[in-house]
């Protein structure tokens, strides 16, 4: 594995910058998604007021292709229904011309057949489940979620820790995938793995699991749980005596919730996108800028960077379609086919390696990551904007 960095453009891109003919001023209409409350609720807390700041950022400065852009936010509380009811509504009743900044790690099959039979894109969000990379109407940000396990592992490495151990989720499918990748990334990083466990988030207390990692000699923990769990986790590792360093992905927790927690101190996370702190770039700034202008009572985090990416990489697509996004109503169909023509963007540096989607067909899996570290309570990027891929 080595550091690779994508290059990067010298200005923001211009969401209605270099079109000419007659303006059609037809809203173009999008939806959210999520699981928002619940229990995987926390992690996306961000990604209402991310996507809403960009809306008004976007609208602010041009609209997309001169059209202004409204988006009805929907919570469908990690029930399947629910759900597909708020996704058939936005599509038939408010005719949505596009999913966008989804956050639906339980629910994303619910409704992944209903948007390919109306051909409906659903544009970035947590890119959780197997879904994202099998569907061809699902176009994510951001790599699958083995990149959390790969960068999870590289920080142990980095770090000089000799063995690992890996506690991973029973109530998803995915937390028992990503936990294989971590065996695997340990196994290629010459890492021993000296204890592997299956938990519910459920489980009020992980001290037997602590006392076991502790005689085994583990020195790092990759944790996909839930941020409650961790915490449950860390305080009673802490209580033993026991002092990990932690791991996980970085919408596996509500980042700004356990900046406090001190027996957290190190936690080190894999984000999908930017570390949601830094701002080197143009693309990053105008983030920054957009939070503090119209969400300036929320922290940055990565839900709502995640939504920030998002809705700039519509902005790619509809740019890419000149004056037919400008002279006409954009509907589902013309943003498919400004999405199939996005090739190798690195989207200013908000996403982890470069985005590319192929019309008709489901996106290729790359593993890219992104590192943040907690240290003294405060968020940092130990390899700034930057990202690592596996190789």
């Amino acid at each position: 594995q080595g550091p690779t960095s994508g290059p990067q453009p010298t200005t923001a891109r211009s969401a209605s910058a270099g079109y000419t003919g007659k303006q059609d001023t037809t809203p173009v209409v999008l939806c959210q998604n999520g699981s928002f409350t619940g229990q995987a609720g926390p992690p996306f807390s961000g990604g209402q007021p991310g996507l809403a700041a960009w809306v008004r950022w976007t609208n602010a400065h041009g609209g997309l292709a001169g059209h202004p852009v409204t988006v009805d936010s929907k919570d469908d509380a990690q029930d399947n229904n629910k759900a597909l009811q708020n996704v058939q509504n936005c599509v038939q009743n408010e005719h949505a011309a596009s999913l966008i900044a989804s956050f639906m790690p339980v629910t994303a099959d619910a409704v992944g057949s209903y948007v390919q039979q109306h051909k409906v894109p659903v544009i970035g969000g947590d890119a959780v489940t197997r879904l994202w990379f099998q569907n061809p109407y699902f176009f994510p940000q951001s790599d699958p979620s083995p990149s959390d396990a790969y960068g999870g592992v590289a920080a142990w490495k980095a770090a000089g820790k000799k063995a690992g151990a890996v506690i991973y989720c029973a109530e998803l499918a995915d937390c028992t995938n990503t936990a294989n990748r971590v065996r695997d990334a340990a196994a290629k990083a010459g890492i021993p793995i000296k204890g592997s466990y299956q938990v519910t988030i459920a489980n009020p207390s992980y001290t037997s699991q602590c006392g076991d990692m502790k005689s085994n000699g583990v020195e790092a923990v990759y944790v996909n749980v839930d941020g409650p769990s961790l915490q449950r986790l860390a305080r009673d590792c802490n209580a033993i005596g026991f002092h990990p360093l932690y791991t996980t992905g970085g919408l596996a927790l509500d980042a700004n919730a356990v900046a406090d927690d001190k027996n957290l101190e190190g936690l080190t996370v894999a984000t999908s996108v930017w570390p949601w702190m830094t701002a080197t770039t143009p693309a990053m700034k105008d983030f920054q800028t957009a939070m503090s202008t119209y969400a300036p009572d929320v922290t940055p985090s990565e839900s709502a960077a995640i939504s920030w990416t998002s809705g700039q990489i519509l902005v790619a697509a509809i740019s890419k379609l000149g004056n037919a996004a400008r002279t006409q109503p954009i509907t589902s169909a013309l943003i498919l086919q400004g999405l199939g023509m996005i090739k190798d963007d690195p989207m200013g540096g908000l996403t982890m390696g470069k985005v590319t989607f192929t019309a008709g067909k489901p996106t290729a899996e790359h593993y890219c990551w992104g590192l943040a570290t907690l240290t003294g309570g405060q968020w940092s990027a130990p390899q700034g904007s930057g990202y690592t891929c596996a190789t």
